[in-house]
């Protein structure tokens, strides 16, 4: 048997065996929402991972682990990826087919079939025991002939019915299924041709048995490639992502796209090269790293502490812009990158930084916030790159040996919210305590903290408080009234709205309206936990288990 399809088929198995995408939604998607516009949600997760590619009329398509990537011949760019937030019923693509008479994109993901109706723009899930696939019997490939889709499972039997979808899946033999009018897709389809010896740079060597190795010698196997009709040859891999290369030159440049890693703890956008950068916890296949995204140019980076000497951890809790450098809060100590020199450089408790676990990490004008598990840590930014680094714990006294969870910066004053409630400390004054207003979270552990004008929000075991700075007054915890007990993850305060992100989706509190509006996967959020949230002016960008999602809030003619 080709070698492509024995690593086709240790893939399926290899996804099965540890879990690797979450199956089970809260909601189960049956179609695109149709009270969005395509677009209005839009999901970037880890595609790296590559399992199958199929040839459309304007895009390549490209089944990953973490949806559907597609690029645009006609622009030479990525349009954005299909995903759950765009109604697939999962983001783990096993097999991607493309029915050049139709039009028609089809898929198959752990729990269903799906196709995109591209005359109404949308998708629609067929769930496997609604068409009779059960078990862990998974498709593996998809086909076209003049009238039918033909779908295959993994046991050899196989299902076909009409190409204009509906309720039509119907037993079919092997026998019919060799027809050689039928079009075929993933194990079926993939190509058995030996692929040209592609030359590679950057430290890659591309072998035509079916791999790639770098200077390391970690190896990628190549899942599938083909020859599009503009002369280019596309290169699928498992941990690699895509490759490109023209006939003429036989050069294969591979093209980042999509994060390095999904599981999403941290982001921040640096607003004048409208780059993102993301931090994740976890790994895959002995890999994690930071990704770098300019949102314009969508061009991705990727840095892994492994081959960073200066940068010892990237189990990534909290980023900071202070352009040109980027503050990354991990697990060891807090990290700092240097976008003008490409340098890297790590402090820690050697450094005099109060814990090695750095929760959360803010930047004002003069100075550097680092919450860590045993206080906080101030370091003045004029030292950091002196002889003579100036670093300075907090109120020793007060804070030894507690947790603070986040760091808000409000002109003089700094807010924390820590295990034993809300600590605020007056940068002028070099003086604070924790807060003691009747009416306020005393002794709660708050996860998260954002600051508003006279504003401080925070975000607890047990819902959402706001203090008035002018007032000196606690508001009455506004979200209580709305629904209690949601464990408040991450909060964002904005001039028109409030974001809170909790494990059951997030929240948006309408100052106008006064009223709060909750959004979970049934609206296009890839995860309904919601980690970390970023303000983008029209657009919100939320991180979860599965990727990042921006949703597109402010729509002048969408009232939520």
């Amino acid at each position: 048997m080709k070698q492509y399809i024995i690593i086709f088929l240790v893939f399926l198995c290899l996804k099965t065996a540890v879990g690797f995408s979450q199956y089970e939604e809260e909601f189960r998607i049956e179609r695109t929402n149709p009270k969005y516009e395509e677009g209005d949600w839009i999901s970037y997760s880890m595609t790296r991972w590559v399992t199958s590619l199929a040839q459309g009329i304007q895009y390549v398509y490209f089944g990953t682990t973490g949806g559907i990537s597609r690029y645009n011949y006609y622009t030479n760019k990525w349009d954005f990826p299909w995903t759950l937030s765009n109604g697939l019923a999962n983001n783990d693509i096993l097999v991607v087919g493309y029915d050049i008479d139709t039009n028609y994109l089809w898929c198959a993901t752990p729990v269903s079939i799906s196709c995109y109706f591209s005359t109404f723009r949308r998708w629609e899930n067929y769930y496997y025991e609604k068409i009779g696939v059960f078990g862990d019997n998974e498709i593996i490939s998809i086909g076209f002939d003049d009238n039918n889709v033909w779908i295959e499972s993994q046991d050899g039997s196989f299902l076909k019915g009409p190409k204009q979808g509906g309720e039509f899946f119907h037993p079919a033999s092997s026998y019919e299924a060799e027809d050689n009018s039928i079009r075929w897709f993933g194990y079926r389809g993939q190509n058995i041709n030996r692929p040209p010896e592609f030359f590679m740079s950057d430290g890659y060597w591309f072998y035509p048995e079916g791999y790639i190795t770098n200077i390391r010698l970690d190896r990628y196997n190549v899942s599938d490639w083909l020859l599009d009709k503009w002369g280019k040859y596309w290169v699928t891999t498992l941990g690699l992502g895509i490759g490109k290369a023209e006939v003429r030159i036989e050069q294969l440049e591979l093209l980042n796209y999509g994060l390095f890693i999904n599981n999403v703890s941290a982001m921040a956008l640096e607003p004048e090269s409208r780059t993102m950068w993301v931090g994740a916890f976890g790994e895959f296949e002995g890999e994690s790293g930071v990704t770098s995204w300019q949102i314009d140019n969508d061009e991705w980076s990727y840095f892994q502490s492994k081959y960073i000497t200066e940068f010892q951890n990237n189990q990534v809790t909290s980023i900071a812009v202070d352009v040109p450098y980027i503050w990354f809060g991990t697990e060891y100590g807090l990290a700092q990158y240097d976008k003008n020199r490409d340098r890297w450089q790590t402090f820690d408790v050697f450094s005099n930084l109060g814990d090695n676990y750095v929760y959360d990490v803010a930047v004002d004008e003069e100075n550097v916030w680092v919450a860590t598990a045993n206080g906080l840590t101030r370091i003045f930014k004029n030292s950091v790159n002196s002889d003579s680094l100036e670093i300075k714990q907090i109120n020793r006294s007060a804070l030894h040996q507690i947790k603070v969870f986040d760091v808000e910066v409000m002109v003089n004053l700094v807010w924390l919210g820590t295990e034993f409630g809300v600590y605020v400390y007056d940068v002028s004054k070099d003086e604070g305590g924790f807060q003691a207003e009747v009416g306020g979270p005393m002794n709660e552990e708050l996860y998260a903290a954002s600051c508003f004008e006279n504003e401080a929000w925070f975000g607890s075991g047990n819902g959402i408080e706001v203090f008035d700075v002018k007032k000196k007054e606690w508001l009455g915890g506004p979200h209580r009234r709305y629904e209690p007990g949601d464990v408040i993850n991450y909060i964002k305060a904005g001039k028109d709205a409030v974001w809170a992100g909790t494990n059951f989706g997030v929240l948006k509190f309408d100052r106008e309206r006064n009223y709060w509006t909750k959004f979970t996967t049934e609206d296009g959020l890839i995860n309904n936990i919601v980690n970390t949230i970023e303000l983008d002016g029209d657009y919100v960008w939320f991180g979860t288990p599965e990727g990042i999602t921006r949703f597109y809030w402010n729509d002048p003619h969408r009232i939520d």
